[in-house]
């Protein structure tokens, strides 16, 4: 589920949100979905579904196909000028880069992600009884 400010705003006013992670804005957006979380695309590319919010250390030209109908992309490296921030911007699709840690702290996490970007921040939220 893309964009939709509404539901951020209840889940957050509701406290089923628990910030984890902080970056730089790669691609102005917010978007909720099941979290895949891998070192890079190709380690997780057989268990991609549209909408899941892809955790990764960076991304690279030949995981496009693998990206294009993701609901978010998160990476531990990186910043505005990145492939993941460009490509995403390109797309339409929320991009949180330079998380530092985001694969590690999330390496055996199964459940929902939201992932909320403005023109300032990038912020990466657990989500609770969704």
């Amino acid at each position: 589920m893309k964009n939709d400010l509404k539901l951020y705003e209840k889940l957050l006013n509701e406290g089923k949100l628990d910030l984890i992670l902080k970056g730089e804005p790669g691609s102005r957006g917010i978007s909720i979905g099941d979290a895949k979380v891998g070192s890079d695309v190709s380690s997780i590319k057989n268990n991609i579904k549209t909408g899941d919010i892809i955790v990764v250390e960076s991304t690279k030209p030949p995981d496009v196909p693998y990206l294009m109908n993701c609901g978010a992309i998160v990476t531990d490296t990186g910043g505005k000028s990145t492939h993941a921030a460009i490509f995403s911007t390109h797309y339409n699709i929320p991009c949180v880069a330079g998380t530092g840690n985001g694969t590690k702290m999330l390496e055996n996490y199964n459940g929902k992600l939201l992932v909320y970007v403005d023109y300032y921040t990038g912020l990466v939220y657990k989500v609770k009884g969704v």
